[in-house]
């Protein structure tokens, strides 16, 4: 094979047939051509409204590695937000990368725009000139939108040019959708507007007109006729078929890829509509041939697919919040994936999101915060990849799934869409892409898996909080060692599962602990006690029980062996400490220790007051005999 060529497309709103069209168009070409592979990023979103799931959903464009990129190309007229826009197209540049922003007018790269205004003022004046109406209503999208006012200025001209007034009440705001539109529609006919055509901003608009008037006892095209822009495969089984515009979407695709690859110049080109018309006019198209019980059929399998992924993904997310286990609700993903029509698969997750290993000195509120972004590194927490397993990989998420190089070598596209619970960033999945009408499982697909993974994060949180709960009840608030709490739950478990009796406990006084406090102040005081309880866990080692027991009091305890120098070692780091400190006091303990075979736990409290009188002797010949007392002059 060539040399390999990786163009990136952005895209919103994947489940609406204009992207069917474009992108499956992509993906068609790019087979031809053979060496190029596409990466398809990919928001389920069909509006920006700047909410917390806008920002969630649009987070998949955060993912874009502009490194391994030869083009990008924008479905721009879906994206619907500018910022993002623009921050892909300097990134591009950034790169040294080329950019193309398909159906949006730009001076920021390459452009291709159609000229729906054109469309609408030829299908207006074909409704004046060929079937003499002359009474026209115009369905626009949102009155205040761009390429709305722009039909409306196209459909205002044709009416002008022909000396017919135009009335604004005759205007309508359909909001590019169905029931807007019939509601529109019904307010012409209550409001005693008459009229004798309607020009639609989109096919489906048209559609709803053609409802509300069939409601109403009007029949198209004999009473109104109507017509639409942007021919949708319904307007054109829809009975009456819609007399509409088409853009060649597709040709403009590949146009597309063509200058990103090189093959044709940079620069801005502009796309005529080819009028089509049909029965919603009162025009005939008799070169247009329709399989009309095929394209039910299809409907039909897609509705049938619908559902029982639908019920598949139900029974997942059931299966998933039950488990009380991360791993155990991973492996029904990991199963779900199995039973799927695609070959290559991976879902990955933020590794911040189920690592166990919690820094307990971290605030709780960051522990238990949902993330915002994604982690740097992500956890393979299921896959698909032939007879290959992926699942538990790390991997850095600008590489998006193991071996990503290979893949995109054995894959002609791939898709990328992120797992979010609004604008909380779980991870994102990688698929194998082809051409498809099945959008919408995978969108359930992500919609179920993170909402299994906000269900996975909020049971690690309680998990966290019950260990949290469970160290402070434990473990001294300050020195972060064992209370007496501590100690004694942890020296009964040893007692019953340790063979050694043999037992050393050690009882340890900070020398002046008031004087410093006294002296110096508090804060002095307290790292007095943190430097002590440092110092006897380094010295005590791993197998041996340090705990505070109370001020300026703790105990040790463990297994004895005669290699066990404690003392020694905890007076050597401390003179370091002295040494180093600069501090104008010294840290100094007295200590006292017994030694015994103990063949049960309640022989501790008797050995620990041992310990203390020991203790006790030294801190009264420490003081008898200290020169140096407890401050530095």
């Amino acid at each position: 094979m060539s040399e390999r060529k990786v163009i990136g497309v952005c895209t919103c709103g994947i489940s609406a047939e204009y992207n069917d069209i474009i992108c499956n168009e992509i993906i068609e070409y790019a087979k031809q051509l053979g060496n190029v592979r596409v990466v398809f990023y990919t928001s389920f979103l069909n509006k920006f409204e700047n909410t917390s799931s806008d920002i969630g959903e649009m987070s998949v464009f955060n993912l874009i590695n502009y490194d391994i990129l030869d083009g990008i190309i924008l479905l721009a007229q879906t994206m619907k937000d500018n910022a993002t826009i623009d921050k892909i197209i300097s990134k591009a540049k950034q790169h040294n990368i080329k950019a193309v922003c398909f159906d949006y007018e730009t001076d920021k790269c390459s452009d291709i725009v159609f000229d729906a205004a054109r469309a609408t003022y030829d299908l207006t004046n074909h409704l004046i000139e060929k079937h003499n109406c002359s009474k026209i209503n115009f369905m626009a999208g949102y009155k205040r939108d761009l390429l709305s006012i722009l039909r409306s200025n196209a459909y205002m001209k044709a009416l002008s040019e022909h000396n017919i007034p135009v009335d604004r009440s005759r205007i309508g705001e359909g909001f590019w959708w169905t029931f807007t539109a019939e509601e529109a529609c019904r307010k012409w006919i209550d409001d005693k507007i008459d009229f004798d055509a309607v020009v639609c901003a989109n096919d489906v608009m048209a559609i709803s007109v053609m409802k509300a008037l069939a409601e109403r006892g009007i029949r198209v095209p004999q009473d109104v006729k109507v017509v639409g822009l942007d021919n949708l495969v319904e307007g054109r089984y829809h009975k009456p078929s819609i007399t509409t515009g088409d853009f060649c979407h597709a040709k403009a695709a590949r146009e597309a890829i063509d200058i990103v690859l090189g093959f044709k110049e940079e620069g801005s080109y502009v796309k005529y509509s080819e009028l089509c018309f049909r029965e919603s006019c009162g025009c005939e198209n008799p070169n247009e041939s329709l399989d009309m019980n095929g394209y039910h059929r299809k409907l039909s399998t897609r509705l049938d697919d619908c559902m029982s992924d639908n019920e598949k993904m139900f029974n997942l997310t059931s299966k998933i919040i039950e488990q009380v286990d991360v791993n155990n609700a991973f492996s029904y993903i990991e199963k779900y994936l199995q039973e799927l029509w695609v070959t290559k698969m991976w879902v990955c997750v933020n590794r911040d999101l189920v690592e166990e290993n919690v820094d307990f000195e971290q605030d709780f509120d960051d522990v238990r915060a949902l993330p915002k972004t994604y982690s740097k590194y992500a956890k393979v927490i299921a896959s698909k990849n032939n007879d290959r397993n992926d699942t538990d990989a790390n991997i850095l998420v600008k590489e998006l799934c193991p071996d990503f190089d290979k893949v995109l070598d054995e894959c002609t596209s791939i898709m990328v869409f992120p797992l979010h619970i609004n604008d909380n960033i779980f991870g994102y999945i990688v698929k194998e892409h082809s051409n498809n009408y099945t959008m919408e499982k995978w969108h359930s697909l992500a919609m179920n898996i993170s909402t299994a993974l906000l269900a996975v994060k909020q049971q690690n949180d309680m998990k966290l909080a019950n260990r949290r709960l469970e160290e402070m009840y434990i473990r001294d608030s300050m020195t972060k060692i064992y209370n007496r709490r501590g100690f004694f739950r942890m020296l009964k478990r040893y007692m019953m599962t340790s063979p050694n009796k043999k037992m050393i406990v050690i009882s340890v006084d900070l020398d002046g602990l008031k004087r410093i406090n006294d002296s110096y102040g508090h804060l002095e005081g307290d790292n007095a006690i943190n430097i002590t309880a440092q110092t006897l866990v380094k010295s005590a080692g791993d197998e041996h029980i340090c705990a505070r027991f109370g001020g300026d009091e703790f105990i040790i305890s463990g297994p004895y062996d005669e290699d066990f120098d404690f003392e020694d070692k905890f007076k050597r780091l401390i003179d370091e400490y002295n040494q180093q400190s600069k501090k104008p006091y010294a840290i100094s303990a007295s200590i006292g220790y017994v030694i015994k075979d103990c063949e049960s736990f309640k022989d501790f409290d008797e050995l620990i007051r041992l310990a203390d009188e020991k203790m006790y002797i030294q801190k009264s010949n420490n003081h008898d005999g200290n020169t140096r007392g407890n401050s530095r002059n």
